[in-house]
């Protein structure tokens, strides 16, 4: 699995016009990101710490989730084309995909509005003094080792989908094939962080630009390297491909 880090430059050399396919992806969600930054923000959470613990602006957070979906929605589109690009395939279809890759953003978007919402009680209970802060900060760690348990568990989901299986069968097919792998998933997340960080950081030793197009082209440019790398990664750092049952073929889609 570690291997991946570095079998993945040659392939995207190999596959190199994929890069053109997450750059324009890449583009359209810097600009998404652009347009509904605020209501990002308010999504996210970073509105009630900036705003000091300020209630939910009901507005900017459904329009922040609805802009996180387009953008969960591009991200899994993207791991699952590449991912059936590089099986050589035929199947899945695009559009089953893009449909299963939108159901999942649905699931993703849903399940981090409540966490946010969650969180936010957390924080302003974790402020409170005594026993209730004690209690806060045990459940926040707590709640925090079950997310990064269930990051790594569910972490090939959307390159299970390029593989042809549905939102619930990627699911549980991605817990199977991460067992007895944590440690090392979690590994390969840290140095995928790593690597991308420092691709990212490119842009800090370049001169200053006063151009603000030229600066979000860079910034695409090298995000999207980035992304291309990670994707090309994770899909070829499967534990057992070969076990990947994908069912009839009328469930999974024909390629369009």
């Amino acid at each position: 699995m570690i291997a991946s880090l570095w079998k993945a430059p040659p392939l995207m050399v190999q596959h190199a016009g994929l890069f053109i396919t997450v750059w324009v992806a890449g583009l359209i969600s810097a600009l998404l990101t652009l347009w509904g930054e605020d209501s990002l923000l308010e999504w996210s959470g970073g509105g009630f710490l900036l705003n000091d613990f300020q209630p939910i602006d009901v507005g900017n957070f459904f329009i922040g989730g609805g802009v996180f979906l387009v953008l969960t929605t591009i991200t899994f589109f993207l791991y699952g084309i590449i991912t059936r690009h590089l099986q050589k395939k035929q199947t899945p279809s695009v559009s089953f995909i893009a449909g299963q890759a939108f159901l999942l953003s649905i699931l993703i978007t849903v399940l981090g509005g409540g966490l946010i919402v969650l969180a936010r009680a957390w924080i302003t209970l974790l402020a409170a003094e005594g026993i209730i802060s004690t209690i806060a900060a045990i459940l926040g760690f707590l709640g925090g080792i079950v997310f990064v348990l269930a990051f790594v568990k569910f972490s090939f989901t959307p390159i299970l989908i390029g593989h042809g299986l549905s939102i619930k069968d990627a699911l549980a097919e991605s817990w199977k094939q991460t067992g007895g792998h944590f440690w090392i998933m979690v590994v390969l997340f840290l140095l995928l962080s790593i690597i991308g960080g420092l691709i990212q950081g490119i842009e800090s030793f370049l001169p200053v630009i006063d151009a603000e197009w030229l600066v979000l082209i860079i910034g695409v440019t090298l995000t999207s390297l980035s992304m291309f790398y990670s994707i090309i990664v994770l899909s070829t750092a499967l534990p057992h491909p070969e076990t990947i049952h994908l069912g009839s073929p009328r469930k999974h889609g024909r390629a369009r």
